[in-house]
């Protein structure tokens, strides 16, 4: 081969000593590490390298017997459904705690604030004018 004869920005075309042409077309890439702890899912936009600048939604699915608690990572939010431009590579993990009665209060919480699993998400135990969901 020989030293590149054209160019510009990000694209480089050269001679080779035989008789061809070589072009390359580069493009940044950012790689979506999304990922879900114990209890649940993740969905939307699958983990992958992407073009940098992509707009990406993922979400957060709680299997039976979990509430989603948040996500960690490079992004922390207690959202369900995050949306972002990908300008960098991100790491994120969906994390979830149990609710083995269902009643979408997670059991730790129940069992610190309410002394066990009696409590329901309309009830107001602590008379603070506010649901237990808040």
């Amino acid at each position: 081969g020989s030293v590149p004869a054209t160019g510009t920005g990000s694209s480089v075309t050269f001679n080779q000593s035989s008789v061809s042409l070589l072009t390359w077309n580069w493009q940044t890439e950012v790689r979506l590490t999304a990922q879900a702890g114990p209890g649940g899912q993740v969905g939307g936009t699958e983990s992958q390298w992407l073009p940098q600048g992509t707009n990406v939604v993922v979400n957060a699915q709680a299997n039976p017997g979990f509430v989603f608690k948040g996500w960690s990572g490079d992004l922390a939010s207690g959202d369900k459904t995050l949306s972002f431009s990908l300008s960098r590579p991100v790491t994120i993990t969906a994390n979830f705690e149990a609710d083995s009665d269902n009643d979408g209060l997670p059991d730790k919480w129940e069992q610190t604030n309410l002394g066990g699993l009696s409590g329901t998400p309309d009830g107001d135990l602590d008379k603070d004018g506010r649901t237990n969901l808040v």
